[in-house]
């Protein structure tokens, strides 16, 4: 049995695991270079509303950061943004923690990769279906961070941006993944969330107050500072890299060149952009080796546990342990489907990942909906 299981499941987490590494060490990179400061003394000179600025971090910024990188960076990010926002500290990491939550595929969908393999379905349509049903989370999680941030009077008062933001960033993931892939949706689609906040974050360019924060402009910028342009540099490459990618494997193999590894994966395209963002930003060999033993500690204790999930998952499909499961799932016939979305809910309590959460159910969850004569997806399978 454990001969069966651990080959597939070695090659699958060895694939999560480079893809969790080189969001990581990016983020390291970038966060040496002060790319981020760049980005969040630039977000309190040019973002005054309220509503507008929580949007914009809580359904926008930290989507798209853990898009990218996953690992909860994105919450690492958006925390001391919010503080320099001026908030306190207990409130920002509640709105830090809510960002994370509005993510539907963080580090570039390695959990979705891992429920495609497990459930037997495609990845693409995977993406797809779990793009569509995303829209309720978005709103949930916006809504309630205009509450923490600006007391439940003036948040109802802002219900119509709630909606716009939620849209755009709903409208944009399904968009990005039905036409670019799963893999950078969540990235793409987020930025037409940063759109939306940005717009109405700008609607309003006088200091405002709200309940617990002072929201005031930030100072000047300092002239050594980098342009904010030149701090999104690397994001922006690595997003061509993800949307351009079937076409430069395509005009690969006529040119003779195989590059069959790097079609519909995004790992060597992440790790291309962490070496770029290494030469962009002119970081030294001391500070670059830096940047990744600090990504390498970060990175293994969840890698390890990542691994250890995905085999458990392939254990229990190899020795029908899984379909037992489902088997008995399967007697509580239709009342199963209102059952099943808190069966993944207590997945993700238990690992603390999508991808941990998916590699334990995800082929009992399929094995459950066949036995039941209902489709695996809730969108058409290709």
């Amino acid at each position: 049995m454990l001969q069966a299981a651990v080959p597939d499941a070695l090659a699958l987490g060895a694939e999560v695991g480079a893809i969790m590494l080189g969001g990581v060490l990016l983020y390291e990179l970038m966060r040496r270079a002060g790319a981020y400061r760049t980005v969040g003394a630039w977000l309190a000179r040019e973002v005054a509303d309220p509503a507008g600025r929580l949007l914009l971090m809580t359904l926008g910024v930290a989507p798209f950061v853990e898009s990218v990188t996953g690992f909860g960076v994105g919450a690492v990010v958006t925390y001391p943004l919010f503080v320099q926002m001026g908030f306190a500290p207990q409130e920002a990491g509640i709105l830090a923690l809510l960002g994370l939550v509005a993510v539907p595929c963080g580090a570039l969908a390695p959990g979705t990769l891992v429920a495609s393999k497990l459930a037997g379905v495609s990845f693409q349509s995977l993406g797809e279906a779990s793009a569509a049903l995303s829209l309720p989370v978005f709103l949930i999680c916006g809504g309630a961070a205009m509450v923490v941030g600006m007391g439940w009077r003036q948040a109802s008062r802002q219900t119509g941006k709630l909606l716009i933001a939620a849209a755009s960033l709903w409208g944009g993931i399904w968009l990005a993944n039905r036409f670019a892939g799963t893999p950078p949706a969540g990235a793409l689609g987020s930025l037409a969330g940063i759109g939306a906040g940005l717009v109405m974050g700008r609607a309003s360019r006088d200091p405002l107050r709200t309940r617990g924060s002072t929201w005031e402009r930030a100072a000047p910028r300092p002239e050594e500072e980098m342009p904010v342009v030149r701090a999104l540099v690397p994001y922006v490459a690595l997003v061509g890299l993800l949307v351009m990618s079937p076409g430069v494997v395509s005009l690969a193999a006529k040119m003779g060149w195989s590059l069959e590894a790097a079609a519909g994966s995004s790992l060597p395209w992440l790790w291309a952009t962490c070496g770029f963002a290494s030469l962009w930003f002119r970081l030294s060999l001391r500070t670059v080796a830096a940047a990744l033993r600090e990504a390498l500690a970060r990175w293994a204790p969840a890698a390890l546990t990542t691994v250890l999930f995905v085999l458990l998952g392939n254990v229990m499909r190899v020795s029908g342990m899984a379909m037992a499961l489902a088997e008995e799932a399967s007697e509580l016939r239709w009342g199963y489907l209102a059952l099943a979305p808190w069966v993944g809910a207590l997945g993700g309590f238990i690992t603390g990942s999508n991808t941990g959460a998916n590699a334990m159910f995800a082929a009992a969850q399929a094995g459950a909906a066949v036995r039941l004569g209902y489709p695996r997806l809730t969108s058409r399978e290709r």
